[in-house]
């Protein structure tokens, strides 16, 4: 029997995009996403390993956009693993309206065609985190000068 199935299945529909990893956006969802309320809302890319999801191989996982102080998944992919999550990108917000929206992601999304396809084709801003993976851009970073960038002072 396959774990994952049968514990998804009391959840109903609202876990059937998950099951089959490629959930879209909901009448709900459409209708709080095109709201004054949340139109500026600051949209999160993060993956996920959806435990409890191994069946014999690898474990599901999944990367969402969703929003900062909402918690709704606008959107999610399902990806064949962590190395996958940049490739999903593109999937992943090309559902979405972003002009004029802050992305945010991890270490893992901050990469150059990441950061264009942001800007130059969702007119959003983005704002990612950089560590170790990116020795030459966290370098240059750190050769900034601090005081020159609020909150600084």
């Amino acid at each position: 029997m396959n774990r994952w199935h049968s514990m998804a299945k009391p959840y109903g529909d609202r876990r059937m995009g998950v099951m089959h990893g490629n959930w879209s956006l909901r009448s709900g969802t459409r209708a709080m996403w095109s709201s004054i309320k949340w139109r500026w809302e600051p949209v999160a890319l993060d993956g996920k390993t959806l435990r409890g999801s191994q069946d014999g191989g690898h474990a599901r996982q999944l990367v969402a956009a969703f929003g900062h102080t909402s918690h709704v998944v606008f959107n999610q992919v399902e990806v064949a693993d962590k190395a996958s999550e940049q490739k999903a990108v593109k999937p992943l917000l090309d559902p979405l309206t972003l002009a004029g929206r802050v992305v945010t992601a991890d270490a893992l999304h901050t990469q150059t065609e990441t950061a264009r396809y942001v800007v130059e084709d969702k007119q959003a801003h983005y704002l990612f985190t950089v560590k170790d993976n990116q020795p030459t851009l966290k370098a240059d970073i750190e050769g900034l000068h601090r005081e020159a960038f609020p909150p600084s002072t």
